[in-house]
């Protein structure tokens, strides 16, 4: 892989994956909720209806919540 140094044996391996897995799940986390912030703003953009913007921002944010 570009960028990143050779594993010399199979337990180097091992740790580099593990910390790439944990990096995926980061960044994975951080799309969801940047997406869930951009179509809030969406909403609130698209709308004047106060009650309308109220009940997007609480059914957008209950999907990102830890249950």
């Amino acid at each position: 892989m570009k960028g990143y140094p050779t594993p010399e044996s199979p337990s180097d391996r091992a740790d580099q994956i593990a910390r790439l897995e944990t990096e995926l799940r980061t960044l994975k986390s951080a799309v969801e909720e940047l997406t869930v912030l951009n179509e809030l703003a969406m909403a609130k953009g698209s709308s004047l209806e106060v009650d309308q913007v109220l009940d997007t921002t609480v059914n957008k944010s209950m999907t990102v919540l830890p249950d």
